[in-house]
């Protein structure tokens, strides 16, 4: 174990992040200290590939992946001390379920609103969505223990309007909608385990999509999209908040197809072709590989623009388009949103200046398919900003941990 290593002496005190995805795991190590600007530097950044399939990861078959993660810890302890003081892990969407869910109560319209009657309100509407989406889970995973990991209260509403605090606000009706997740418990007790074996017990569980919507802080609106080497994840979020979430099936992967099958290639050549393709050098003729690309991009772009409608953004000429992942360097994709989405907003590739509480000075961070390991380090950064939190929202929160503790 390494926690003898990096004991506590006078080394810079650090933050482990670790994005846990099927095909990798990613690594970035963040120094407590911040500049006056809040920003946390960068210290390391680093990717372990594996081939573990969901079940050996569900049971906890991790030995090389610890023996890689602590030769990679020691090889950066020698270069420069340091102490790790947290350690959180980020799942994408394939590790949980989530559900959104609204619930609506009658009150007293001549009656302002009490903390009473909404800590009654939360506890019934938090309790009626636990349910509604473990059954969604145990239907997906095929497995009735599993462990909460994720509950937001999203919006509140009176007469149909949303507002930040209700109390002693006088509404007929009030509605509230919350976001659950669940995952496997096996899967939470086997990255509890992976982490302690470092030394290092894991401190949060943070999920892609909530991640995310911190992007949205400076905007009023924000649509994410990260497309990956196995699906896009598509997400909604206003003021640094989860709004909506999909998944496509569409994926990099349907473009190295299209290459394989229309050039007669292998999957590795044609993921070398791909990679080569969008640092501008043409294994063949480059209008036949734009022509592939444009037929498969077109497709996703059909699918965007369906999740839109889903979605119901009637009017988002006020949102910023975001691209994540390593699909967001195929040009065509940045090309065709901007062409067919034009009358909706502008379409942005997310760099490291769009996490509030994150610094890279040494450039460590150059592969897009890493932003969405800077989301889940800028979330832990920005819970830890707990200063910020309004007395309101404090108490909300109090009641929701009190509810959850009391559920499980």
């Amino acid at each position: 174990m390494l926690k003898n290593l990096f004991s506590k002496t006078t080394e810079l005190d650090t933050f482990l992040i670790l994005d846990f995805a099927q095909n990798n795991l990613k690594m970035l190590l963040v120094s407590s200290k911040y500049n006056s600007q809040f920003e946390h530097f960068i210290l390391a950044h680093e990717v372990i590939k594996h081939d573990l399939t969901l079940q050996q990861i569900l049971e906890g078959e991790f030995e090389s992946i610890r023996q890689e993660i602590t030769k990679r810890l020691t090889k950066l302890y020698k270069k420069s001390a340091f102490n790790i003081v947290s350690c959180v892990c980020g799942l994408d969407d394939s590790f949980f379920e989530s559900s959104f869910y609204t619930s609506s109560f009658q009150t007293n319209s001549n009656e302002p609103i009490d903390m009473g009657t909404l800590q009654n309100i939360l506890q019934q509407s938090h309790s009626k969505t636990r349910l509604s989406v473990m059954k969604k889970a145990q239907q997906k995973f095929k497995d009735a223990n599993l462990k909460l990991i994720q509950s937001d209260l999203i919006d509140i509403r009176l007469d149909n309007k949303s507002v930040t605090n209700p109390l002693g606000l006088k509404a007929s009706s009030v509605s509230v909608i919350f976001f659950n997740a669940f995952c496997q418990e096996k899967l939470y007790d086997s990255l509890t385990k992976l982490t302690s074996y470092i030394g290092f017990p894991l401190s949060q569980i943070y999920l892609q999509p909530v991640a995310q919507s911190l992007i949205s802080q400076t905007n009023q609106k924000a649509l994410i999209i990260e497309l990956s080497h196995s699906k896009t994840s598509i997400t909604l979020a206003k003021s640094g908040r989860l709004l909506k979430s999909k998944i496509l099936q569409f994926s990099t992967q349907n473009v190295i197809n299209e290459y394989a099958s229309r050039f007669t290639l292998t999957q590795d050549q044609a993921y070398e072709m791909l990679i080569n393709y969008c640092n501008d050098k043409f294994d063949k003729e480059y209008r036949d590989i734009r022509k592939a690309t444009l037929i498969t991009i077109k497709k996703l772009i059909q699918e965007v623009k369906e999740t839109i409608l889903e979605f119901k953004i009637f009017d988002i000429q006020d949102t910023q388009l975001y691209l994540m992942g390593g699909g967001s360097y195929i040009p065509e994709v940045t090309e065709l949103l901007e062409q067919d989405l034009n009358n909706y907003g502008s379409t942005k590739a997310c760099t490291i200046k769009n996490f509030k509480y994150l610094s890279d000075p040494s450039e460590l961070i150059t592969d897009p398919g890493s932003v969405a390991l800077l989301a889940y380090a800028n979330k832990f950064l920005s819970d830890k900003n707990k200063h910020s939190e309004s007395a309101f929202s404090a108490n909300i929160n109090q009641i929701l941990r009190l509810t959850s503790h009391n559920e499980v």
